[in-house]
């Protein structure tokens, strides 16, 4: 048994983003994020594929109210400068409900050889994440980004 003072197990997994937010192509219109996966257990690592349409992420922003709740942050940043960090503001929180869904696979169980996660994946079970996950969520866009982390949760 382990004591209560003990520091919590490590993660069984290593996660690390490889590459996107990048276009999905094809007869989707959404984004695909690739991510490095390592488990303790296994001899290699692998590649997960996760796919997020952008109807997933227009449900994501608008329940966030994702612009509204960074608009206090872009004071603080130079006018020159806000078109790119709005985007890369973007790009991180598509990164992030990438790696919600591959959280959401890996708690289901993942075999060691690459695959893909497809968009239609997890769907119900992701938008549940990010109701439970705002405030959390938003916060690490703005620690990505070196925006100021607010003590006050979303709209």
């Amino acid at each position: 048994m382990r004591r209560p003072d003990a520091s919590p197990e490590p993660s069984q997994y290593r996660v690390t983003l490889f590459f996107g937010p990048e276009p999905l192509g094809g007869s989707l219109s959404g984004s695909l994020c690739v991510f490095n996966v390592k488990k303790r257990s296994w001899k290699g690592g692998i590649q997960v594929a996760v796919e997020l349409r952008d109807d997933q992420l227009d449900r994501a922003l608008k329940h966030l109210d994702f612009p509204s709740c960074l608009a206090q942050d872009w004071k603080a940043v130079a006018a020159e400068e806000q078109p790119e960090i709005e985007h890369r503001a973007i790009d991180v929180l598509i990164q992030t409900l990438c790696g919600y869904k591959l959280n959401l696979a890996i708690d289901e169980g993942l075999e060691p050889e690459s695959q893909r996660i497809a968009a239609d994946q997890f769907d119900e079970a992701l938008e549940r994440v990010i109701t439970l996950n705002r405030t959390r969520l938003v916060a690490s866009v703005r620690q990505e980004l070196g925006l100021p982390i607010s003590d006050e949760s979303p709209a």
